[in-house]
């Protein structure tokens, strides 16, 4: 009798402990999924934030806009090289003429920090190849324009 009583108590015991392994288990598994869930949420606010900057630089170079508007179309996210490579399209108004509507298209390749961006153009509507020829015939105008 006594021999059952402390083999039971024994078995009780061990099974204890094993629910207790399992569970810390299930919470180590959770907490590590949640990483990861935030982890993903902080590098898309990393990709949305330089596919904005990106915007800007374009609408800079062409002149000056209005209404930036950026729509990350996908992402990834390199651990190996520490680089985002981020597909984007960039929409914006004219300067003086809110009805002139512009569209880019391309690729952002850039680091983790920030750092090193490369932009490749894709896409860009026909409203913004025209002001881009009107900005190189005022270069040549103006004589800023080497040939």
């Amino acid at each position: 009798m006594e021999k059952e009583r402390i083999a039971k108590q024994e078995r009780l015991k061990r099974e204890r402990i094993e629910a207790q392994q399992r569970l810390a288990r299930e919470r180590r598994k959770r907490k590590e999924q949640d990483r990861q869930i935030l982890d993903k949420e902080y590098q898309e606010s990393l990709a949305r934030g330089y596919a904005r900057q990106a915007g800007e630089q374009v609408m800079a170079a062409i002149g000056g806009g209005r209404d930036l508007r950026t729509k990350v179309q996908s992402w990834r996210y390199d651990k190996f090289s520490k680089e985002f490579e981020i597909d984007l399209a960039i929409y914006f108004n004219g300067a003086f003429n809110r009805n002139n509507n512009y569209v880019v298209e391309g690729s952002l390749t850039v680091g983790v920090n920030g750092n090193n961006p490369k932009f490749a153009r894709s896409y860009v509507n026909d409203k913004f190849k025209d002001l881009e020829k009107t900005i190189t015939i005022f270069k040549i105008i103006g004589g800023t324009e080497r040939r």
